[in-house]
């Protein structure tokens, strides 16, 4: 959605569930967001990933942020996920962003297994 701030406001967000928008202006088809992993790179999604989290505010932002490693994983940029998590880990527990230390269980995981895909992908050429 942050592709679409120009025809879009944010209103707010319902916790581990949705974001709320108000459509300004019709949005025209060509503003459609689509291949964002060919269209953007990893550090501009990771900026729109960052500017949500902004949008979002505290203690919120701590999930959104964590979301950045998933872009860095989408990206094949695991190292830079890892880096993310460490990150966030250090600014987030769950006694201020509940059940955040659910993300710091499931993504290393992830990372690794989209890093073997990554390599078996390469050996086979």
């Amino acid at each position: 959605m942050e592709l679409l701030d120009e025809h879009v406001d944010y209103l707010g967000h319902v916790r581990f569930s949705s974001a709320v928008y108000r459509v300004r202006e019709p949005i025209p088809p060509a503003a459609l967001p689509v291949e964002p992993l060919e269209r953007l790179s990893a550090d501009e999604a990771l900026g729109l990933v960052d500017r949500f989290a902004e949008r979002v505010g505290e203690p919120d932002a701590g999930h959104v942020r964590l979301c950045g490693a998933m872009v860095l994983i989408a990206y094949g940029e695991f190292e830079r996920a890892r880096e993310r998590m460490r990150d966030v880990a250090e600014s987030y527990d769950d006694s201020a962003t509940p059940h955040i230390s659910h993300g710091f269980e499931f993504l290393p995981a992830l990372a690794a297994a989209g890093e073997a895909r990554a390599r078996e992908t390469a050996e086979l050429g």
